[in-house]
């Protein structure tokens, strides 16, 4: 039974105003409500776009209670509500007659050298990507295995790790195929890879089953870790290991959702 609610707002003037509508709402309804996370909450309902979707969940420590998202940004891609459908919304929560669409996050462990020493860190889980660049807008050398299989000897911008879920994210304007996200997967998409007599990669996204973890290996260059947006921190990188967690994040649908129809009202 859902007593209390967590409500994230993003940091802009119409999302402020659906949410003091939303906390209105809440009130009349008799849920408790707080904008700092406590882990008693039963929900959590996101105002913003995607991206305050992406910090919302990181607020929570990546919980498993439902999330439920109010559109006030641009594509949406997380949410089932907009500012005109708040009481639609908790109506909704009332009954307790939505769906969970579960999503397996992205891990991402990090070597790297600091003084001398070799050093590991584990980023921040990821719900849509990780990307893997050089910030100084060079061309990178990446060394790709897949499980225990060397692959490919990458040359280009770098290269985008998603989820099925992120599949309609970056990793779409690079190219990469859209995801049904009934399937875990993770899938690679380069960034400008270098194609000539010199280096060969894969020219097109590839799509990876669930158990199969892919290390990546910088060669002369420094690279940066950029994980749902947000760098990792680490400098001098020896390697990176990423795979699909077992963790997983639960989104609100209605009972009638649809991704297909999303994907054609949103890119069609």
């Amino acid at each position: 039974m859902i007593r209390k609610v967590y409500l994230y707002v993003n940091n802009n003037a119409e999302s402020r105003e659906t949410a003091d509508e939303l906390e209105a709402l809440l009130s009349r309804e008799g849920f408790g409500y707080c904008e700092e996370y406590e882990e008693d909450s039963d929900l959590g309902i996101v105002v913003g776009g995607d991206g305050a979707f992406l910090r919302a969940l990181k607020a929570t420590g990546f919980a498993s209670m439902p999330m439920l998202g109010v559109n006030t940004g641009h594509l949406g891609f997380f949410q089932e509500f907009s500012r005109t459908d708040l009481d639609a919304a908790a109506a909704l929560i009332r009954s307790e007659g939505f769906t969970l669409q579960s999503h397996r996050l992205i891990e991402a462990d990090l070597e790297y050298e600091e003084q001398g020493e070799l050093k590991h860190f584990t980023a921040s889980p990821a719900l849509n990507d990780v990307l893997i660049r050089n910030d100084s807008g060079s061309m990178v050398y990446l060394s790709i295995s897949i499980g225990k299989r060397f692959i490919e000897k990458f040359y280009g911008d770098g290269i985008l790790v998603a989820s099925s879920a992120g599949s309609t994210a970056y990793n779409y304007a690079l190219g990469g195929s859209i995801v049904d996200p009934n399937l875990d997967l993770l899938q690679i998409a380069p960034m400008a890879h270098a194609n000539n007599s010199t280096y060969r990669s894969f020219t097109s996204s590839l799509l990876l089953p669930p158990e199969q973890e892919i290390a990546v290996t910088p060669e002369g260059r420094d690279i940066s870790v950029i994980v749902d947006g947000e760098d990792s921190g680490c400098r001098n990188i020896r390697k990176v290991t990423i795979r699909l967690s077992e963790k997983k994040v639960n989104i609100v649908r209605l009972e009638d959702y649809d991704f297909w129809a999303k994907v054609v009202s949103k890119f069609l």
